[in-house]
């Protein structure tokens, strides 16, 4: 009895482990965690606007974290 609730406890470890691995190269594939760092300086701006504490100029805004996130699909488009 024992040892069958060892070994148990050690597959749903070793499921864990494999997941979060899986997870990973999967955010990493797909490039979410750049798309929700992405939004959440969008979200940062777009709530510094609205307060009026921006100081937004050509300079500030870049296309280039855009153009990395798409593959600059973009401009090929175009």
């Amino acid at each position: 009895m024992n040892n069958v609730l060892v070994e148990n406890i050690g597959y749903l470890a070793a499921v864990v482990v494999i997941f979060l691995i899986l997870r990973a190269v999967v955010l990493w594939y797909w490039r979410i965690n750049d798309v929700v760092k992405l939004l959440e300086e969008i979200n940062h701006n777009i709530r510094l606007i609205a307060q009026g504490k921006s100081n937004v100029t050509k300079k500030n805004l870049t296309t280039n974290k855009v153009d990395f996130i798409t593959g600059g699909i973009d401009s090929i488009e175009q």
